[in-house]
């Protein structure tokens, strides 16, 4: 509905366009994921402590996981799946308060991330028209 409104309004072109940017490539340390697979039906673990302010937890892709990456401000790029696996994961990452989550994410999962460039999807609005009035 949103969507409509806004197109309605301010009549937006745009397109997309795939160009080589800076990015982080996600891999697997040398000693293999530090995490397990998820199958349909088995039993969530009790993460954690439960009340620990600074958690991640996520039942996903690695996939999935990359984009939450690439959201993060302490990240600042976006990340590619570079690590091989095609499954679903159980993520857990609990750091403390004098931590950084990026260290702790990579110490946790024995994922890291190594800077790259990458194709990066990029949104590009061609055109937009200031509105009318009501």
């Amino acid at each position: 509905m949103l969507q409509t409104l806004l197109a309605d309004r301010f009549k937006p072109v745009a397109h997309r366009e795939t160009k080589e940017m800076p990015a982080y490539a996600l891999v697997v340390a040398k000693n293999g994921p530090a995490f397990h697979e998820w199958k349909a039906g088995d039993p969530l673990p009790a993460f954690g402590s439960g009340g620990h302010p600074n958690n991640f937890r996520d039942v996903g892709t690695m996939q999935r996981l990359t984009d939450i990456l690439s959201s993060r401000p302490d990240v600042g790029r976006p990340v590619l799946d570079k690590t091989g696996l095609n499954g679903v994961y159980l993520f857990y990452v609990e750091w403390d308060e004098n931590e950084d989550f990026l260290p702790a994410m990579q110490r946790q999962l024995a994922l890291k991330l190594e800077p790259q460039r990458g194709p990066v999807d990029n949104l590009f609005i061609d055109h937009i028209e200031k509105p009318g009035a009501n």
